[in-house]
């Protein structure tokens, strides 16, 4: 039967609280350290499962839940096409085990957010947009860092981020990472808030305040993560104008070019005022964080392929491509010493990550499924899917860890932005 969004009233307190949890966890992405134990972030499962049992149980669709059957079925031919399945079966049969947790996670506060209309979601999204904001401005300038960095050391203890000194020189000043690891989380989560933010506001004026949030983001967080919301802005006026070209009605549309302008002012400032040296690092291919974003899982995706075409290293199969990750760090003059449990944190590139865990077969499948997830989430029209995968080509990019349960959260998440986008103010679906 269908579903549309429920009215304010019907969400209690406890969801609302729930979902603010989930979202606070999702964003300092804690992982458990017991001893030598390194266990992935839980909390967003934690509350996300809990929601679903609570608030919407039974509201995954049942073609849905298959989609997420031909995943994990996927994983599992991944690892028995593997090399040397028995090997290295240990690390597999865990990143199995996270991937299926962070899928069932991100399916959970879908669904659970399907209740929910347009404007709650806008709303929550400007809302953290602005405590990040605000938290970021506390920690440069009123000396909020002091706590940041007593709970990172407290709380978060592993990969705890060292390169103030490199910040300084590039930046001109030490990065906020507001309560979480490094600055690049506080990046990665304003893309993510702001995007979906701009794609379900009602707001009037929302160009101007979008040029606001990016101008204030590029400032504060002084990160390249930042400048991706170009492409998540550009996408949107591209599938906007091209309407508006059909409907012979560029009145409107063309009042845009001045808030078109101004985002280019803004963003041309920022470039050269806040990051100008860090971009010139990068057009030089002398930025270490581009090049093991970028460049180093292109590097051990082109050499695994010559190896392992049709199901790449297997899912969560780095203890394998040790080698070759170490290989392809040196051929670029990139000094870093990891032992092996940290380098699957080494590919930080998700798009890559897929055709090395799955490889090129697999990777196909893979993508097929994603898009097929995406249907049954509702967004439909080939505008909608444009912006859609526009903006998950840019979390693909920012983010490392396909099988985790950041990713597959946000991206589940952005996908309700764009159900029904122009329809109506609910978001519909089919059981």
């Amino acid at each position: 039967m269908p579903y549309t969004a429920i009215s304010k009233d019907s969400i209690t307190r406890i969801e609302y609280a729930l979902v603010y949890l989930f979202m606070l966890s999702l964003y300092t992405y804690v992982p458990i350290t017991i001893g030598d134990l390194k266990i992935p972030p839980l909390l967003p499962s934690l509350f996300a499962i809990t929601l679903f049992f609570t608030s919407c149980k039974g509201r995954v669709k049942k073609s849905t839940a298959t989609v997420i059957a031909l995943f994990l079925l996927l994983a599992l031919i991944s690892i028995v096409f593997s090399p040397s399945p028995l090997i290295y079966l240990g690390e597999r049969t865990k990143g199995f085990l996270y991937f299926t947790l962070s899928i069932v996670t991100a399916a959970s506060i879908q669904a659970t957010l399907s209740r929910w209309d347009r404007t709650q979601i806008s709303r929550m999204m400007s809302l953290l947009t602005i405590l990040i904001l605000i938290g970021c401005f506390m920690e440069n300038y009123l000396g909020l860092r002091a706590l940041s960095d007593t709970f990172r050391e407290a709380i978060i203890k592993t990969d705890v981020y060292v390169s103030d000194a490199r910040d300084i020189n590039t930046s001109g000043m030490i990065r906020p990472k507001l309560f979480t690891a490094e600055p690049s989380f506080v990046a990665i989560f304003l893309v993510f808030t702001i995007s979906n933010w701009y794609y379900t506001s009602n707001e009037r004026q929302k160009s101007i305040i979008f040029v606001g949030f990016f101008g204030l983001a590029a400032f504060l967080v002084r990160s390249p993560i930042i400048f991706l919301l170009l492409l998540v802005y550009t996408a949107g006026s591209v599938k906007n104008f091209s309407s508006e070209i059909k409907g012979r009605a560029l009145n409107n549309k063309l009042l845009l070019l001045p808030f078109l302008l101004l985002l280019l002012v803004t963003a041309t400032f920022s470039a050269q005022e806040i990051i100008s040296q860090r971009l010139n690092e990068i057009l030089e291919l002398e930025d270490a964080s581009f090049l093991i974003r970028i460049v180093v899982p292109i590097l051990v995706t082109q050499e695994l392929m010559q190896t392992s075409p049709m199901f790449g290293a297997g899912i969560s199969g780095y203890e394998y491509l040790e080698e070759i990750i170490y290989t392809a760090f040196r051929e670029l003059g990139i000094h870093i010493h990891f032992d092996i449990d940290e380098i699957s944190r080494r590919i930080v590139n998700i798009f890559w990550a897929i055709f090395i865990n799955f490889g090129l077969f697999g990777g196909v499948i893979f993508i097929l499924l994603f898009h097929k997830l995406t249907k049954n989430a509702g967004v439909s029209t080939k505008a909608n899917l444009f912006i859609y995968y526009s903006i998950v080509i840019v979390y693909t990019q920012i983010m490392g860890g396909f099988n985790g349960v950041r990713f597959w959260s946000m991206a589940l998440i952005t996908a309700l932005s764009f159900v029904s986008l122009g329809a109506s103010n609910q978001l519909k679906g089919e059981k």
